[in-house]
């Protein structure tokens, strides 16, 4: 339930060990989030949310792996179930 969760920290490393909270969502009710990040890095970044609670702080979320290649082209992993059905473009 939503009602709970105040806001999303979403968080970023390109190590998979140090990350840093790049931003703060508010909790709007809805099932979804959508963030475009206005730094992009070449190569792995990883990305993970950290639930705020409204009384506590809460879980971290599984780690979302994106790698971005020379061409631009960018690869996801670490999303489970896939939610790209049709293709996915950047």
């Amino acid at each position: 339930m939503t009602d709970d969760i105040a806001a999303y920290r979403l968080e970023r490393s390109t190590d998979h060990v140090n990350f840093t909270m790049i931003d703060s969502i508010p909790n709007n009710g809805k099932n979804n989030l959508s963030y475009p990040d206005p730094q992009i890095i070449e190569g792995t970044t990883y990305y993970r949310l950290q639930l705020v609670l409204r009384i506590r702080p809460g879980p971290y979320s599984a780690i979302v792996v994106l790698t971005r290649a020379v061409d631009n082209s960018l690869q996801i992993s670490g999303i489970q179930p896939n939610p790209v059905v049709d293709g996915f473009e950047c």
